[in-house]
């Protein structure tokens, strides 16, 4: 069976950090960095993220919510411009404290467009060697389950008759080659996209959000802390050149915690991609 690489660099603007498909994770549930001398490489670049609305009656209300890039341990992010059919608000979400925008409006005329340009450092996501703190309360929420991520049943059977190695960070590497085994990176089968764990065990195969929520799963019923990630693929730079161009979807990964090593990414969609 194929067993494809760590991919313990991870280059892409991070929107969230969520517990599953469904589930924003909370920002101030990650752990702070207490020192670290790994040395990271930076991007520094222009983001444009907007959308345009079609086909709304002329007598409704819209009421639109968008996610907002947040600084955080690899990334800082400033919004440079903005452009709203009306004034628009920011806010975090009640659970999770992840960053939200809203505007409303009544009665559009016509197709209305919203964007935003943040201008973004970003460094490579990188196995943190230092000791990061992590709090039972932190502990408890990277553990539990949610309606997409059970954390019993189904799951456990692609466990049987493996024996996971007490340490964590290879336990989590031995779980990263049982995803990769069992899944393959396909969108044409409906239902993908939504990290639905059970359909990833029936179906073994999916996007990067079904790939790291099974890993989520079989990591914390292993007692992992665990967490899930979202953001965008940045074009590839080439020598001498500046990267530009359209960015068509998302991407998402995970991250699980080592005693010891602190948080480790993986992203095992990409690696069966390539």
């Amino acid at each position: 069976m194929k067993k494809p690489q760590f991919f313990f660099a991870l280059l892409v603007l991070a929107v969230s950090q969520m517990f599953s498909a469904a589930a924003f994770c909370q920002q101030g549930n990650e752990p702070q960095e207490k020192n670290t001398k790994a040395k990271a490489t930076e991007r520094a670049f222009a983001l444009t993220y907007g959308a345009t609305i079609e086909g709304v009656p002329e007598d409704a209300v819209v009421r639109v919510w968008f996610p907002v890039a947040q600084t955080g341990t690899w990334q800082k992010v400033k919004i440079k411009s903005s452009t709203f059919p009306a004034k628009e608000s920011f806010s975090e979400d009640a659970a999770f404290k992840n960053k939200i925008g809203y505007f409303e409006f009544e009665k559009p005329a016509k197709p209305v467009s919203f964007e935003l340009t943040y201008d973004v450092v970003r460094k490579e996501s990188v196995t943190q060697a230092s000791k990061l703190t992590l709090t039972d309360q932190q502990k408890a929420v990277f553990l539990q389950d949610n309606k997409f991520v059970p954390i019993t049943g189904k799951p456990t059977e692609l466990l049987k008759d493996q024996k996971l190695p007490k340490d964590r960070l290879a336990a989590g590497r031995k779980l990263y080659d049982l995803v990769g085994e069992h899944m393959k990176y396909d969108k044409s089968i409906d239902g993908y996209g939504k990290g639905d764990v059970l359909r990833a065990c029936d179906v073994g195969a999916g996007n990067c959000t079904d790939f790291h929520s099974l890993f989520i799963s079989l990591a914390r019923n292993q007692k992992i802390p665990s967490r899930f990630e979202i953001g965008f693929p940045l074009p590839a730079a080439t020598a001498g050149k500046k990267a530009s161009g359209e960015i068509k979807g998302y991407h998402c990964w995970a991250w699980f915690h080592s005693s010891g090593n602190g948080w480790v990414p993986v992203d095992i969609s990409e690696a069966d991609k390539d």
